[in-house]
């Protein structure tokens, strides 16, 4: 690993000075802190796991409501709070009072009209880049997992308005 060739900023640097020292560090896959406010400097990589999947199927299965996010935890056994990262990919939005609705481009996503980036790159919780490999519903989904079923349209005529 190489060491930063920039020094900490001190009381005398500039705002430039400190912020191409956080951009060295994020370049280079490093958490540090920033010189002025303290806060953690850390470019987070993200992508769709298996359970962000099954949560979206449950969101799909209810696109015609919000969801509250304890039902969207129930669905993976209240082992997993991914849900919330579906709003990186636009894939899910969601309401001050914690329910979550699929959004139109969750939907397509879902049946199959088209790809999402693999990975999403997070900073201070904001997508600040993607990946350049999508990824396709099918490809994320636990292999488990009936999609047909899903799909099936006596289930979606189930929940049209």
């Amino acid at each position: 690993m190489s060491e930063c060739p920039i020094d900490w900023p001190t009381d005398d640097d500039t705002v430039g000075q400190s912020k191409e020292y956080i951009k060295w560090h994020l370049d280079n896959g490093k958490m540090n802190r920033c010189p002025s406010c303290n806060q953690k400097v850390k470019l987070y990589p993200r992508k769709i796991t298996q359970q962000m999947a099954l949560q979206l199927c449950h969101l799909y299965d209810n696109r015609n409501s919000w969801v509250p996010s304890t039902d969207l935890r129930a669905v993976t056994d209240n082992s997993n709070l991914d849900y919330s990262k579906l709003r990186f990919w636009e894939l899910a939005t969601s309401r001050k009072d914690h329910t979550w609705k699929i959004t139109n481009e969750g939907i397509a996503f879902v049946e199959g009209r088209g790809d999402v980036p693999k990975m999403t790159f997070v900073f201070n919780n904001e997508v600040v880049a993607f990946s350049s490999d999508n990824v396709s519903f099918v490809e994320v989904l636990p292999e488990q997992f009936d999609l047909n079923e899903l799909l099936d349209p006596d289930t979606v005529l189930e929940h049209m308005p």
